[in-house]
């Protein structure tokens, strides 16, 4: 899946479009502990001050002295395998095995 990365008018601020429902809106911060694997993974980046889920995009903001280019690649790898995950475990959950192999392979039997 792949992720799309945007400037905003916050420097500090970066929105990563993933294109599938993200949940949300939910907000972590490093002061508040989460179990969320996603929200931890994230936070775990050096410089990142905290991430925003909603709808179907995830903004990351920075501290101010800490610089996008350690942060953009692993954030964007992060999102990419936590939501490729999420959806081929949704489709098969919800699928025909012709509408899985139609989504994630782009096969059509018939």
């Amino acid at each position: 899946m792949a992720v799309t990365v945007s400037s905003t008018p916050n420097p500090n601020a970066a929105k990563f479009t993933v294109g599938v429902s993200v949940g949300g809106p939910t907000t972590f911060v490093p002061s508040q502990p989460t179990d969320d694997p996603l929200g931890n993974a994230l936070l775990g980046l050096p410089g990142v001050a905290s991430v925003f889920l909603t709808a179907d995009f995830v903004t990351l903001n920075k501290l101010p002295d800490a610089s996008w280019e350690p942060i953009i690649d692993p954030a964007t790898a992060i999102l990419e395998a936590h939501f490729a995950a999420v959806s081929y475990t949704h489709l098969r959950a919800h699928e025909t095995y012709e509408g899985i192999s139609y989504a994630v392979l782009g096969v059509k039997r018939g």
